[in-house]
């Protein structure tokens, strides 16, 4: 089971096989839940994100609180990081600063299995529940523009992104009123 409550005088282990894995946010992706904060006692959130060739992974968005950090297990991943693209392979490993544009994707003709780290943690392990919940129709997409602040994942749009990765990569969510946001 994926760990979202900190325990004294333990050490927060997940095994591959007990992460929660959620698949229906993009086609043919997983995200699999590994520490939220408050298993780390704030201290970071995990998770591990699979990505078909060309899948899709977050749209452009910053976090006004944490950093994220990203390792590259296997495959070519694209990291757009302030107003420049990088193609990251295997072992290769990013930091995106608090307050930077950031978005990724599997590289157009591979798939990535991603390592993330946010730091420090913020409990979002719901924030990635509720996309799924999003992606089969379950809940509304004006939830998760509504959610933005309480999950630290605030939606922007990022012109480099879009002209590399196309407006599939933008997909754009209203809310009721002036609130906007991409997903």
């Amino acid at each position: 089971m994926a760990l979202e409550l900190f325990a004294e005088n333990t050490v927060p282990l997940v095994r591959s096989a007990d992460q929660e894995k959620l698949s229906a946010a993009r086609e043919g992706n997983q995200i699999g839940l590994i520490l939220d904060s408050e298993a780390t006692n704030g201290l970071l959130g995990a998770l591990a994100i699979r990505l078909a060739a060309g899948g899709h992974g977050a749209p452009p968005h910053i976090h006004r609180h944490s950093g994220e950090l990203f390792h590259v297990v296997s495959g070519q991943a694209e990291l757009l990081c302030g107003e420049k693209i990088h193609t990251l392979s295997e072992g290769d490993t990013a930091f995106v600063p608090p307050n930077t544009v950031h978005a990724f994707a599997a590289a157009p003709d591979s798939p990535a299995h991603l390592f993330t780290v946010l730091a420090p943690g913020t409990q979002r392990f719901d924030y990635f529940r509720l996309l799924d919940r999003i992606a089969r129709g379950e809940a509304a997409p004006d939830q998760l523009v509504a959610a933005q602040e309480r999950y630290d994942n605030h939606f922007v749009e990022s012109p480099v992104w879009a002209g590399h990765r196309g407006e599939a990569a933008q997909r754009e969510l209203r809310a009721p009123g002036p609130a906007r946001a991409r997903l």
